[in-house]
Order: C-alpha cells, then structure tokens, then sequence
C-alpha cells in the first residue's frame, strides 16, 4: 500500500491489511463517554447490531473507543475491530462471561424469587434457579488479550447450559485483564440489588447477607486482576432492581474506593430498534404475546447511546447523585496489535479434496496471519470441523 511502519501515520493494521481513516479527523465536543459493554450479532441470539454498525454509529457520536463484550464468545472480534480501524476508532476486545456459581468443576445453582430481574435461567412460577451469573472482562493489552482467549476456551470445558469460567481462572489468567463487575446478573450487582429490593421490604437482616455476599465477590475479583484493574458496573434502564442495585452499588464504591463504570449494556444500534430486539428475543423462549417470556424487560434503552443521553439516565433523580465526570469510561488499551486466533476450521464436503497448504495460502493472501500449527492430515473431505491454532505474528 504503499504506506509508513506500523507506528507512524498513516500505520496498516498488521492483521487486517488496512488504513485507519479518519485518525485525524475533527473530534466532537463530546466524546469522553466509551462504550465498554456492547453486544453483537456474532452470539447467536443476542445481539441485534452487525460489527461494522457500532463502530460507525461511535464515530456519529463523536466517541474515540467501543468494546465488542459478546456473552462467552470471541467470534466477534476481528470483524468488530476491522470495522473499528475503518472508522478510526480504537476497538477495545472483551467478553461477558459466564461465571459459576462456585467452582467451574460443580454443578451449582442457587434459588431466588420469580421477581429477581436477573435471574433468567429457569423458572418453576415461585422461584427461579440460577446456575451462573455474568461478569464484564475486556483486555487492555496484548497479554490480556492472550489471557482472554484462554479464559474463552478453556470455559468450553465446563459447559453446564453455557460455557463457564470461575474465580480461580480468572486468577490464573489475570494478566492484561480489566474487569467490569457486570450487569443485574452480576456476582456484585445482583446480591446489591436484592439487598434494597429485600431492605425496601423491611428484611434489613437479609439485605445486609446480601451485601456481605456482594462485598466478598468484589474481594475475590480485586484479589484475582489487582484493585486497579477493577470497576463497579451501574447500568439504568428502566428497571426497578437496576435503581435498587445503583444505590447499594453508589455507596459500595465510597466505602471501598472502587472506582464507578457507567454502561449500557447495548444489544442494538438505535432506539427504534427495541421492538425488532424484543421480537428476536421471543426466539429463545416462548412467543411475543407471553407475558412471562423472556424479553428486554419493555425497555427500548439497549441501545448505543450518546454520552449527553448516558448523563441524562444517571441524572434521573432515582439515580441521583450523578456520576463525577472522571467515573464514567473505563481505561481503553494502547496497543495497536492483537493476536488472532481462527478456530475452528471449517471445510465443507466436496468432490476435490481441500489441501491443508491451499488453506493456510488462503488465509494468508491478504493480512499477515502465519501458520503455527493445523491437523497433520493433508486433506480433508466431507463435513469437517477442524480446530486449528492460527495466530497473527508478532514480528
């Protein structure tokens, strides 16, 4: 292309083969807010937002950053950052994982009340069984993104209704990590949220349980990736547990010195795309017309919002006090390269068999993807899945 090294401008991504535009581009007066809890079409039924869609919907916004935080999946990210480097943001790469209710080698679960907005697993009329909660991890570097993919694969291995990672990985694979504390379905929030839910009912000896069970999940979590790689997650949309769980989580972080992280958890592009989400939500688990499916909780506000928008939600005087200025975005990484890990290889049936050598030159042709290692078979035919370990050189 004709272009400087990487690390003057303009700099081609050594993975993608492009040219960031727009690096130089007037920035908006408002453009402190990132996005770091954001979903994409890439997890099945999840969320309703094509990757080239957020980055370009950030830059209408005038914002530097965005996460791509699909729920146990990485099959996102090369797009997401591709479309990213197009649009001249920086693309920040992460995952919403699911976490095990105690060891990952266990089958636990525990019982809460049918009206626990974060628990979604079962449902029997009374109560709801939870087998897992959910936890916001993003990589701020190239070891982070490593340790990322780690956690992303070995949580295959101790699949029970969705692929789990618990505490003690994360410890293991806690380098280059930054973790956010997650939604309502969190280990910090949904203990926080029952506990003003079940204060605001009289029960203050359950509530404080309740945040003595929070307060011991944020201890593991700064335990395992370090006290400054650790964020309280508050999120508003509309729903009463979210206000319940902002408060208790407000005044967590003034007792522990936890620094606040305001998301919005976005599944779609624009507002007006809330009713099309519901209907794709329906998929999963009964009809549009059942009041007890599964849905967005009638909210239209999972979507990519602006920052004026973010201030104005956590203004709403249920929210009160609102977020200082400095609490609002999360530290983005500075690295410019990530390794890629395509996996696995699929090769549909055909009557010519597909050499591993023409596989290999095929991924190389246009990004600087190298072969480290593939199945010694040399061809393969029929309907096969193979898992290869293809990575994009560091030199």
């Amino acid at each position: 292309m004709g272009s400087k090294p990487c690390g003057a401008l303009p700099c081609i991504d050594r993975i993608t083969g492009i040219v960031p535009r727009n690096t130089n581009r007037r920035k908006a007066a408002t453009m402190a807010f990132t996005h770091p809890h954001v979903h994409s079409e890439m997890r099945s039924l999840d969320g309703l937002r094509r990757d080239e869609a957020g980055p370009k919907r950030a830059t209408a916004l005038g914002q530097e950053a965005m996460a791509i935080t699909d729920h146990a999946d990485l099959t996102g990210a090369y797009a997401f950052r591709k479309a990213s480097l197009h649009e001249g943001i920086r693309p920040i790469i992460g995952v919403e994982f699911y976490l095990a209710i105690g060891s990952r080698s266990e089958k636990n679960s525990e019982t809460v009340a049918n009206d626990d907005d974060n628990a979604t697993d079962a449902d029997d009329g009374k109560e709801k069984s939870k087998k897992y909660m959910h936890l916001t991890v993003v990589a701020r570097n190239e070891t982070g993104w490593k340790n990322l993919l780690a956690l992303h694969n070995k949580a295959e291995d101790y699949f029970r209704y969705k692929p789990r990672i618990d505490f003690d990985l994360i410890k293991k694979h806690r380098e280059g990590l930054t973790i956010l504390t997650g939604c309502l379905g969190g280990p910090v929030a949904g203990p926080l949220s029952r506990a003003g839910a079940t204060e605001k009912r009289g029960d203050a000896q359950t509530a404080e349980l309740f945040r003595t069970e929070a307060r011991k999940n944020l201890d593991i979590l700064i335990d395992a990736v370090g006290r400054e790689h650790v964020f309280l997650e508050v999120m508003y949309h509309g729903i009463g547990a979210e206000v319940h769980a902002f408060r208790e989580i407000r005044a967590l972080s003034e007792e522990t010195g936890i620094p606040l992280v305001a998301t919005n958890d976005c599944h779609y592009e624009h507002q007006e795309d809330a009713h099309a989400y519901d209907a794709f939500l329906a998929v999963v688990k009964k009809t549009l017309d059942d009041p007890e499916r599964f849905s967005s909780n009638g909210t239209p506000d999972y979507y990519i919002k602006s920052e004026d928008e973010m201030l104005a939600v956590l203004g709403n005087p249920k929210m009160k006090p609102q977020l200082p200025h400095g609490e609002r975005h999360v530290p983005t990484p500075s690295w410019s390269l990530i390794r890629l890990l395509i996996g696995p290889f699929l090769t549909t049936g055909s009557a010519s068999p597909i050499s591993r050598s023409r596989r290999v030159k095929a991924l190389r042709k246009n990004s600087c993807i190298s072969w480290l290692k593939m199945e010694q078979k040399t061809a393969v035919t029929g309907a096969s899945l193979k898992r290869s370990e293809i990575v994009c050189a560091s030199g």
